[in-house]
């Protein structure tokens, strides 16, 4: 099985010119709207003019199948399961192939302009000595009608041998504490 999303063998997009409000308000379109559900997504996705497929998952031997929601378009893929590998949690990923790769500052000030509010994480940025924390990932926490809670995550990543073309990648995954 080849697989063309993060992490996966295929020939990643073409890069394009995104801006990154427009990076933002997509990845909340196909997957903070939606909470990750699977025909959500796939509805979201035909919207946006993306080519939808339903591909196998990969799981482990003995885990239940499951499917995978693809939806590619020019410069972009998304990618929605309910279990990859081991995991057995809602996720839900936008990966933007951009031109450039834009600074992580101010692809967290983007999502911050779209969602509405600072990381909930915001209180991590500086350590207690007041130097920054070079860890800090923002992330931004919403919870479903259901009681569900997914983390909202973003990175900015260079091509490598083992993920092939430079990216922003945008994810919703369900807190696996909810299990």
């Amino acid at each position: 099985m080849e697989l063309t999303f993060s992490g996966g063998n295929g020939t990643p997009p073409a890069p394009m010119a995104f801006a990154l409000d427009d990076m933002a308000q997509g990845f909340v379109r196909l997957c903070v709207e939606t909470l990750g559900d699977e025909e959500a997504v796939a509805k979201a996705a035909e919207a946006e003019g993306l080519l939808v497929s339903i591909t196998d998952s990969p799981v482990p031997e003995k885990a239940p199948k499951a499917k995978m929601v693809m939806a590619k378009g020019p410069g972009l893929v998304v990618t929605q399961t309910v279990q990859i590998l081991a995991y057995g949690y809602t996720q839900c990923n936008v990966n933007y192939f951009p031109d450039a790769l834009p600074e992580p500052e101010d692809v967290a000030s983007a999502l911050m302009t779209v969602l509405g509010r600072k990381p909930d994480n915001e209180a991590d940025r500086f350590k207690k000595n007041g130097k920054p924390n070079k860890s800090f990932k923002p992330q931004w926490q919403i919870t479903g009608d259901d009681g569900t809670v997914f983390a909202l995550q973003f990175d900015v990543m260079k091509s490598n041998p083992y993920l092939i073309g430079n990216r922003v990648l945008f994810g919703l995954r369900e807190v696996s504490e909810n299990k």
